[in-house]
């Protein structure tokens, strides 16, 4: 007797373990299918995020070299920064003097943009907004920083403050290059 039931009993293993098998398989090909998928389109966005990549990436290395003197830059006074935009190495500068940047004329997507304050005022000033708010009116300001894409200070500040305050505190550091964001959180980069 306990033959047919020891019997029975593997071959209602078998036949589970056959279910889940298939299942198991039908799975891993779902997957499959969709990983090449992602790998597909990944690699469509890649190829042109690198052509346009390698081309930004010359450009600014052509930047730092003409620029590098030993260890340091030695960048043109009205010299305010370089960022990244639409395909092109955008290069800001507070004058109309553009001499300074004719060795990257080779290049299509090199836009220079004309900017009110330099680098240099601009880290002047940095943290002049911040002992404003901070010391002088008790505000919780989190973190300030050069905004080089808005030619101006960055500040983020907790966000607890009513409508009518975030004006007044947006008053008292009227007459300074500052953008204000309020922020919930702050995060404490490593």
């Amino acid at each position: 007797m306990k033959k047919p039931i020891i019997i029975f009993f593997f071959l209602f293993l078998l036949t589970g373990c056959k279910n889940d098998l298939n299942q198991l398989s039908n799975t891993q090909n779902e997957l499959l299918d969709a990983a090449y998928a992602t790998e597909t389109l990944h690699e469509e966005v890649n190829d042109t995020y690198e052509a346009t990549n390698d081309e930004l990436l010359a450009v600014r290395e052509t930047f730092i070299e003409h620029f590098r003197r030993g260890n340091h830059l030695n960048l043109p006074d009205n010299y305010q920064g370089v960022y990244f935009n639409d395909g092109c190495f955008v290069i800001q500068v507070s004058d109309d003097d553009h001499s300074y940047y004719d060795f990257l004329s080779d290049y299509d997507c090199v836009r220079i943009e004309t900017v009110k304050y330099t680098r240099k005022e601009l880290e002047e000033l940095r943290d002049i907004p911040w002992k404003i708010l901070k010391d002088e009116h008790g505000i919780d300001v989190v973190s300030n920083s050069i905004d080089h894409k808005n030619n101006a200070i960055g500040i983020e500040i907790f966000d607890r403050y009513t409508d009518d305050e975030k004006a007044k505190i947006a008053s008292y550091i009227e007459d300074y290059p500052v953008i204000i964001k309020y922020v919930n959180s702050y995060q404490i980069p490593i």
